[in-house]
């Protein structure tokens, strides 16, 4: 077997499923934890509709000039993760904790950028209409780029919440979802194919939802703080 990056396409349900020389994720479930029982219930709602502004190239572009995040991926998973765990806080906290103290503090335009950036995550997330979309290379990009800059945005994600996999106890169907975040992030990127399309529309999707679902879980319960 291959170690390859693969998913089962079809209707959600099921488990993420380990192979000894890799990891595949089949139909990962998360229906359970939306309120209406089934992604499928949910209208779609496109691209367009959900453009991020700023784009992953704006972002891209600055990132390495002040955060410790190695890409633009990363840097949102972990924003959106830190906006799960406390809605409360605001971007000058963000930018403090994410900033690489070596980097200067950024000002300007780029300050502007990671401020746009963060008030549209926090929008998208606080209201809950499944606009909320992962920031990634567009589609035009290398199918391993994109599949690669997923993984990072896991990671990155798992950090801003503090995930820890074992004693770690969450909500609701977090745990589960987190554990399939888990799975996600340690894909190989390196595929190509029609079939792999698939899973990479398949795989960005369950995530674009399950956080969703992430955040309504928590910030519904006890309250907590980013630090």
């Amino acid at each position: 077997m291959s170690h390859g990056f693969r998913c089962e396409v079809g209707e959600y349900g099921g488990n993420a499923e380990h192979a000894e020389d890799g990891y595949s994720i089949g139909r990962m479930a998360f229906d359970a934890a939306l309120p209406g029982g089934s992604i499928m219930n949910y209208p779609k709602v496109y691209k367009a509709a959900m453009k991020h502004e700023p784009t992953y190239r704006d972002i891209q572009e600055i990132v390495p000039d002040y955060l410790g995040s190695g890409s633009a991926a990363e840097a949102h998973g972990l924003l959106s993760g830190v906006l799960c765990m406390d809605a409360g806080i605001d971007c000058e906290q963000w930018l403090e904790n994410a900033a690489d103290p070596a980097e200067p503090v950024p000002e300007g335009r780029d300050r502007a950028l990671f401020l746009q950036l963060f008030e549209e995550t926090r929008r998208q997330l606080d209201d809950f209409d499944f606009s909320f979309e992962p920031l990634l290379p567009d589609d035009d990009a290398p199918l391993e780029e994109r599949a690669f800059a997923l993984g990072e945005w896991c990671q990155g994600f798992l950090a801003g919440l503090g995930y820890a996999s074992k004693g770690s106890e969450w909500p609701g169907e977090c745990t589960e979802i987190l554990r399939d975040f888990v799975e996600i992030a340690r894909l190989d990127p390196a595929v190509a194919g029609e079939a792999d399309e698939a899973a990479y529309a398949e795989l960005t999707e369950y995530v674009r939802v399950g956080v969703q679902v992430i955040h309504s879980e928590l910030q519904s319960g006890t309250p907590r703080q980013f630090h």
